[in-house]
């Protein structure tokens, strides 16, 4: 169909405008947006319901994607968990749980921070001080509490720069290492440096981290493992698009559910995805908030 614009017709003929219906915001329906308008909240006088301790309860509410928010920062940013009732250990309190404990930290920078993190929540003497991204370990010998990092295997992005060849090993290998007595302690961490690929390296990763993980928990009862997700990096980074509007982290996110599913009830998740979508992050390295309470998280499952 072809329309014949008036030759006769310019600018100064357009004196009034009628808008059209304003349009609905958040690109959804006019139905949308009434479900939305009705969905049930707590008035703003009311207290949250009461939670179980998350010591008390299996780690396979950790899990739980489909019901969202899982939390919220409060006025003071501090995490408030709406899966169960985490525990704010203070330095002592830290102490206490973690004591005769060894604690492998594996993965990238962000793992490294949890690392960080962990070591100051008591006072620990460094007995080897490999900075990113080599292995590091720190000790508190009063307390037998062993603190390693280790990073994950290649591909890792270290900069436009040669480096050394890291002789560590892969995550299998770390994880089969780990002694089959005593309380051994794993947080482990995929994300960034494997998302420029195709998924299917990210999957490959993760299933065999999970068989790792399964044998050790078989061999070792005293061994508690979590595992930290990936976290909204989203600044439309132009290099990498697939990485700067995340458009590949929920379908990691779904990667890492099914690989984990058969071992949901002896493994912590640790969440970042909803951490990072109500704070101002980087696009590689989140709040200095996010690896604190992560670590919060992980402790309230260890200890009451």
């Amino acid at each position: 169909m072809f329309f014949i614009v008036s030759q006769r017709l310019n600018c100064s003929h357009w004196t009034a405008t009628f808008p059209l219906a304003m349009p609905p915001p958040y690109r959804v329906t006019a139905a949308e947006r009434t479900l939305i308008h009705h969905l049930p909240g707590y008035p703003k006088s009311s207290r949250l319901p009461p939670l179980p301790k998350c010591s008390e309860v299996s780690p396979r509410v950790t899990w739980d994607m489909a019901t969202r928010p899982q939390g919220f920062w409060d006025s003071h940013q501090n995490w408030k968990s709406l899966q169960c009732e985490r525990t704010q250990f203070s330095r002592d309190a830290s102490v206490k749980c973690l004591s005769n404990s060894q604690i492998y930290v594996i993965g990238d920078s962000n793992a490294n921070r949890l690392y960080s993190r962990l070591l100051a929540r008591f006072p620990t003497q460094k007995t080897m001080p490999g900075a990113w991204p080599r292995a590091a370990e720190s000790q508190n010998k009063s307390f037998n509490i062993s603190v390693k990092f280790l990073p994950h295997e290649y591909p890792l992005f270290l900069g436009q720069r040669w480096e050394p060849l890291l002789p560590y090993g892969g995550v299998e290998k770390i994880i089969d290492s780990v002694p089959s007595t005593g309380r051994q302690l794993i947080i482990l961490h995929y994300y960034l440096h494997l998302m420029p690929f195709h998924l299917s390296v990210a999957r490959s990763r993760v299933v065999a981290a999970v068989k790792a993980i399964a044998r050790l928990l078989i061999r070792n009862p005293n061994a508690h493992v979590a595992f930290r997700g990936p976290h909204v990096t989203s600044r439309e980074w132009d290099i990498n698009h697939s990485i700067g509007g995340d458009a590949l982290g929920k379908q990691y996110l779904d990667i890492i559910s099914s690989a984990f599913e058969g071992l949901k009830h002896r493994v912590v998740f640790l969440d970042g995805w909803e951490m990072t979508t109500a704070l101002e992050n980087a696009e590689f390295h989140p709040n200095n908030k996010v690896p604190n309470e992560m670590v919060l998280t992980f402790m309230s499952f260890l200890c009451p």
